[in-house]
């Protein structure tokens, strides 16, 4: 309980000095994806999450004359080491990759962990259509590196719904989705699932995560 009402005191300080993301990212949303993703270590966690601020997109599924967009944070998938999980996926990207990178991207863990969510962070007030444009450029070089083959047509993506993801904008956390609709990215927003402006947004919010994790 203590350290919810430290994170809330924190937050609307963050909030009333106009503190700079990066803040925002290390000591009020990092904490919560850390309690969510990380924490009770006494069974094996099939997700975790990194921060990935510098990132870039591969140059292959850049999408085509756009900016390469970045994300804060993804929410990575990590079969057992010796798992068969792990084994296929490490078969696909030394057969099928040119970046060697089961994803979009060509970065450490993410080379050989399935991003499962991503996670752009704004300071309160900041552009949020900005935000959406991120996540939809972000979005659509990841459904160009699940279609992708080096030989014959694209993969069929009908088993994927959607990508998920969340858009921060200070307190404020928001589920968004995006779908592939005639071999275009369309994000859709919002959806509420919590905040830090009150122990009940945190609480809220954590179920929230936890929910989408399992």
């Amino acid at each position: 309980m203590s350290w919810v009402d430290d994170l809330s005191d924190r937050a609307a300080e963050y909030l009333e000095v106009n503190e700079a993301e990066a803040g925002w990212n290390l000591d009020i949303h990092s904490p919560i994806l850390s309690w969510v993703f990380r924490e009770e270590k006494s069974q094996p966690r099939f997700f975790n999450y990194i921060s990935c601020t510098s990132t870039q997109i591969s140059t292959m599924f850049k999408p085509t004359k756009s900016k390469s967009k970045l994300v804060d944070f993804c929410v990575y998938m990590q079969p057992g080491r010796d798992s068969a999980e792990q084994a296929a996926i490490d078969e696909m990207r030394y057969r099928d990759r040119l970046t060697r990178s089961i994803n979009h991207v060509d970065s450490g863990l993410l080379n050989k962990h399935p991003i499962a969510m991503s996670i752009e962070t704004k300071r309160e007030g900041e552009d949020y259509t900005n935000a959406i444009n991120q996540m939809a450029t972000w979005h659509s070089a990841q459904l160009r590196s699940l279609c992708y083959r080096p030989q014959g047509p694209p993969r069929n993506l009908l088993h994927i719904e959607f990508l998920p993801g969340i858009i921060v904008q200070g307190h404020k956390w928001n589920f968004v989705t995006t779908i592939q609709r005639d071999r275009k990215a369309i994000t859709f927003y919002k959806l509420p699932i919590g905040t830090t402006y009150t122990r009940q947004g945190i609480f809220k919010l954590l179920l929230a995560l936890q929910y989408l994790e399992y």
